[in-house]
């Protein structure tokens, strides 16, 4: 591990031990070494360990022109190596490449003239509000600049492979061609973005009001009426809706614009963001390790599934979609593996060693266990019929519930004998108290309150 990298390390581990002036002293210089493509790779990476304490921070930090352009697309920014080209996203580590090919597009005295009212912004003294604004106002001059040079690259790259290969030099990459397309175009749409950004607020949005729908409609309306392909006005909405399918039905009325992707509508445009999110996170799922998740992880897993597969198939109408099919049941085979080998398998005794130790009182950390994994049966016993171990499951919650049944009828008998001492009953009473907590977990609170209603007249026998 070199220098730099251990120094990494130590700040990754120490995130949010550090002082402001020293995270503030490091970003500035990753900003500069983003400049140059030999410890740009470095930079990045680096810039995205410090991510989580910048988005608490926010420290001011003196714009540059990549910033600028980046301004009206920044909410569709991933960190991702790979960007999927059906959702509309852009990786932050083309940003630099492409900005130096608009660069050398871009007039000389515009150029210049940008960058010192950017050298000029006393951002020390202005909120980030307005800086925001500050912003926004230089991005107006650059930002169809910018696109119109990236359109004239993206339309050669697209008729000639030749200068295809040669972008892709200039980027560093093949597959950044498709990103300087993605950020052409959002570009070409930046002020239609912008009065979106001020209308689409506070995000995540839970339930477009009709202000905020009627803004959509006419942004979509003028984006498709200029030409421009409204498709990247759809996912630049989609990324600030908390649940991305409520904005399906509000697309639907729109079929008469253009989305500018030959054959496909708005809201088609939409189905296929949804679906791609849906099987990125199938995939997120499948590569859990099976030993590196808890009982309870496992439950919550199950549940999201059906949850999520309910809003696609349902809300986005892609139930009969084949990829999602296949995929969906591709998901749940590996949670019915998930869920037996987690949460079925060897459930009673975890439970009752955790609850009903064989010998002395249950000890916190086991009685929590015990609960947890009580918890976890229950769970996913409500996914059980879609995940197809409804038998199983049921089974399973029957052996714990009367096996803690019987062995809460026999601490009674301990609580009511005559010969028992004051410390056995104590601890009887701490042993009955659990079994009674996990059953009222597996069992419901009626068949508990009964038995702890028994236990009462016991004792006062």
């Amino acid at each position: 591990m070199s220098g730099i990298e251990e120094t990494l390390a130590e700040v990754e581990d120490k995130l949010f031990r550090l002082s402001q002036g020293r995270v503030q002293k490091l970003t500035q210089l990753l900003e500069q070494a983003m400049h140059t493509a030999e410890t740009r790779g470095m930079a990045m990476q680096s810039l995205d360990m410090l991510r989580p304490r910048l988005k608490l921070d926010r420290p001011p930090r003196r714009p540059t022109l990549t910033r600028v352009m980046t301004q009206p697309f920044q909410g569709m920014l991933i960190s991702d190596a790979h960007a999927d080209p059906r959702r509309g996203k852009v990786r932050r580590a083309v940003l630099n490449p492409v900005w130096a090919v608009v660069e050398m597009q871009m007039d000389a005295d515009l150029r210049v003239r940008l960058a010192g009212e950017l050298a000029a912004l006393p951002i020390e003294q202005l909120t980030l509000e307005q800086l925001d604004s500050e912003i926004d106002r230089i991005g107006k001059d650059l930002w169809p600049k910018a696109a119109a040079a990236l359109k004239r690259l993206a339309q050669s790259a697209e008729g000639n492979a030749d200068f295809r290969r040669q972008l892709a030099t200039a980027l560093e990459a093949d597959d950044r061609v498709d990103d300087l397309i993605t950020i052409a175009n959002y570009l070409e749409i930046a002020d239609s973005l912008h009065r979106l950004d001020l209308a689409l607020r506070p995000i995540p949005i839970d339930e477009p009001a009709e202000e905020q729908i009627l803004a959509i409609r006419s942004e979509v309306r003028r984006v498709a009426q200029g030409q421009g392909k409204a498709a990247y006005l759809v996912y630049f909405v989609m990324a600030r809706f908390r649940e991305p399918t409520l904005l399906i039905p509000v697309l639907d009325e729109m079929a008469q614009f253009d989305s500018g992707f030959p054959g496909l509508s708005l809201s088609d445009v939409a189905r296929g963001a949804v679906l791609a999110d849906f099987d990125d996170y199938l995939k997120d799922v499948r590569g859990r390790g099976r030993g590196a998740v808890s009982d309870t992880e496992v439950a919550q897993m199950s549940l999201d599934l059906l949850e999520r597969a309910q809003r696609v198939a349902i809300d986005a109408g892609l139930g009969s979609d084949p990829s999602f099919k296949a995929s969906f049941q591709e998901t749940k085979q590996y949670l019915r593996g998930l869920v037996t080998q987690n949460v079925i398998v060897g459930a009673t005794d975890a439970i009752l060693d955790g609850a009903l130790p064989a010998s002395g009182a249950p000890n916190k950390e086991a009685m929590l266990k015990a609960e947890a994994r009580a918890r976890a049966l229950v769970r996913c016993a409500k996914a059980g019929v879609d995940l197809g171990i409804d038998g199983e499951l049921a089974l399973q919650i029957k052996d714990v519930s009367d096996t803690l049944e019987q062995r809460a009828g026999g601490l009674i008998q301990q609580l009511s004998a005559k010969s028992v001492t004051e410390e056995e009953k104590q601890e009887a009473r701490s042993t009955f108290n659990s079994a009674i907590r996990i059953l009222e977990i597996v069992a419901g609170s009626a068949k508990a309150g009964a038995l702890f209603r028994q236990a009462r007249t016991a004792e006062r026998k």
